[in-house]
């Protein structure tokens, strides 16, 4: 917090709102695909056969990582609750820390499931700290935070009167 508040000083206006520029376009490119990224998936364990659907997470208890990750909690709440899941009143979340605890708490069997960065499980599947015979995934997608920012309006937003 304290070298948010020295960057002003030090180095005025115009460099934040160049940053601010350039951390729009780099938005812009993951948007469209031009940089790397990530997927909110949802696993369970591969012999698992009672979770087939978001839906049948309703009674479960679900890994979460933290209150502030992306892939890890927001989205979820954002997409579940929009097929009718809610977390916390649906299920019980339990908060890990980390997607690593959240992908090994699945498949040592402490959660029936998490939601997790797709590219956390396949790093840990590349290092050999689980196999792809451990868990299955039901659910993929872009989580909110991919959404593009434009640091300009475009000519639709612009009135004239």
């Amino acid at each position: 917090m304290r070298a948010i508040r020295v960057i002003p000083w030090l180095f005025g206006l115009g460099l934040l709102v160049l940053l601010g520029t350039l951390a729009l376009e780099a938005a812009e490119q993951c948007a469209k695909g031009g940089g790397s990224g990530y997927h909110l998936i949802v696993i369970t364990q591969a012999n698992d056969t009672n979770i087939n659907s978001v839906a049948d997470l309703k009674g479960k208890r679900v890994a979460h990582v933290s209150q502030t990750s992306n892939s890890g909690h927001q989205a979820p709440v954002y997409f579940f609750s929009k097929v009718g899941v809610v977390p916390e009143r649906d299920y019980q979340i339990a908060f890990t820390g980390t997607h690593d605890n959240s992908i090994l708490g699945v498949v040592t069997g402490d959660y029936d499931a998490a939601a997790v960065a797709d590219t956390v499980l396949q790093r840990m599947v590349n290092r050999g700290l689980v196999k792809k015979t451990d868990y299955k995934v039901h659910l993929a997608r872009v989580p909110p935070g991919r959404l593009r920012l434009r640091s300009q309006p475009g000519p639709e937003a612009r009135r004239e009167d």
